[in-house]
């Protein structure tokens, strides 16, 4: 499963959020046993290797409400983390950067839908 993340703004507080997105996948890393790293500039990605279609739809669930939960002081106000998740899941044989392509698409129409929630591209 391919997952590619995005911030919701570029805040003034970009690299606490950044921070704080990059804490909760590596503790998903750590909890599941997939690869998180960054991918772009405010972007990331996680691979995660055999787990099923209604798994990997939780997974992106628990990343997005664990985003959520997190909370970023600007000095006076508490600012909510909100992340748009894009991702696609691969049966048999796949190649990387055509999946890395299909999740990214997926990203911007979770953005394009509303931001802070979790859309599937089907791989082809």
């Amino acid at each position: 499963e391919i997952y590619t993340l995005s911030l919701h703004d570029a805040l003034p507080i970009c690299d606490h959020v950044l921070a704080a997105i990059a804490d909760v996948l590596r503790q998903f890393a750590v909890r599941h046993g997939a690869v998180v790293g960054r991918y772009g500039g405010e972007e990331f990605a996680a691979v995660m290797v055999g787990v099923s279609h209604a798994h990997a739809i939780s997974c992106a669930e628990d990343i997005r409400r664990a985003c959520h939960e997190a909370t970023i002081l600007d000095g006076k106000t508490p600012l909510p983390v909100t992340i748009s998740i894009g991702f696609t899941v691969a049966t048999g044989a796949f190649d990387l950067a055509s999946l890395m392509r299909i999740a990214d698409s997926a990203l911007y129409a979770a953005k394009r839908g509303g931001r802070d929630r979790v859309v599937q591209a089907r791989a082809a």
